[in-house]
């Protein structure tokens, strides 16, 4: 099978994973950012190959299974840090665990748990996905801080403006109050990080460096 086909199959999965998200968010289903970036990272590594970007995926399909499995422990390294960081500041709580807490819903500690730690194992698939989402933006423009600026923006708009609608995870700063349209600044600040941090990762764990005409990697792409 061709590569370009294999980006083809990934694209109508990461639309269907998506959308099946969606269904989940419309009837209120705390699962729903479970499922998301499954979705998200197949869509965007799909984009970024059609602009002839070196992506994550294709380390699978290229058979680097020791760089694939490198940058995920990497990423989920990151990714309980970045969990660690939330709790120890109190920088934010989730519904679900405001819900047990309260009563509000009845679930055991072993269902919540077990939760919890699907939860990191999301984590890399979420940084896979802000690191995708950059390289496609990244291959538009020449300058690297027009495509951090624009990647953050969008990952604002993907992520933290949707959750406005149900707050399945809650901002609690202790020492920055300012918002912009209800979301905290020093969050919106902070997406940087969570657009670069990806990127630098993944070129220290594949050697791959970031570059607007990136080489292309070996499957033709049909030109338009």
């Amino acid at each position: 099978m061709k590569k370009s086909t294999k980006y083809h199959i990934a694209l109508v999965i990461g639309i269907i994973i998506t959308l099946i998200s969606g269904v989940l968010f419309y009837t209120k289903s705390l699962y729903w950012y479970f499922v998301a970036p499954f979705g998200l990272w197949l869509i965007f590594d799909s984009l970024s190959f059609y602009r002839k970007r070196e992506t994550t995926l294709n380390l699978l399909f290229e058979k680097r299974y020791k760089d694939f499995l490198k940058l995920f422990t990497l990423l989920y390294i990151g990714g309980i840090f970045a969990e660690l960081c939330g709790d120890i500041f109190q920088l934010w709580t989730y519904k679900i665990g405001e819900q047990k807490a309260s009563g509000t819903i009845q679930i055991s500690d072993t269902h919540f748990y077990t939760l919890k730690t699907l939860g990191f194992f999301v984590y890399p698939v979420i940084l896979m996905h802000f690191r995708e989402l950059y390289s496609f933006i990244r291959s538009f423009f020449k300058q690297k801080i027009t495509a951090v600026v624009c990647a953050t923006l969008i990952g604002v708009l993907l992520w933290e403006v949707i959750n406005l609608l149900t707050y399945d995870w809650t901002y609690t700063i202790p020492f920055f109050d300012v918002e912009f349209y209800g979301i905290n600044v020093f969050i919106i600040v902070t997406w940087v990080f969570l657009i670069i941090v990806p990127e630098w990762i993944y070129v220290y764990a594949t050697k791959k460096r970031d570059s607007r005409a990136a080489k292309p990697i070996s499957s033709s792409v049909p030109q338009s």
